[in-house]
């Protein structure tokens, strides 16, 4: 998936606060992707535009429900709660909280029958502990 985005168009761009957001999860947990989180595979910022690579993924929520007559199983909502829960917990466990959650920004792997949710848009994301580690 690529992201653009104009630069003077643009007062904040969202882009390279993204992958700022992303990098910090990283080095929080070890030097390894976050289980749920898009991977950034490259990106290039510069004066007129930011452009990020990420692992291609496939529908978002809401284009699956909509697909379904917007009406989910029991099985399929307990399937995709279970899987935000522990997107969610593998978050929080790294003191950080995600501040835009829709269906828009859960995507679902492109692998066929795979069905593993993955969370994107972490330009809202925040750290909820101070540069000294305590908790805001």
């Amino acid at each position: 998936m690529i992201k653009t985005e104009q630069v003077p168009d643009n007062p904040l761009p969202t882009l390279r606060i993204e992958v700022q957001n992303y990098n910090r999860l990283i080095s929080l947990n070890s030097d390894k992707a976050v289980p749920g989180i898009a991977e950034i595979l490259e990106h290039e910022f510069n004066d007129s535009k930011n452009i990020v690579i990420m692992t291609l993924l496939g529908p978002n929520l809401e284009e699956v429900f909509n697909l379904c007559n917007r009406q989910f199983t029991l099985k399929t909502i307990l399937y995709i709660s279970i899987q935000m829960f522990d997107i969610f917990n593998g978050f929080h466990e790294l003191h950080f909280v995600h501040r835009n959650i829709s269906p828009n920004n859960f995507l679902l792997d492109t692998k066929s029958f795979s069905n593993k949710l993955y969370l994107i848009n972490l330009s809202f994301a925040k750290s909820v502990l101070d540069l000294t580690g305590r908790r805001l």
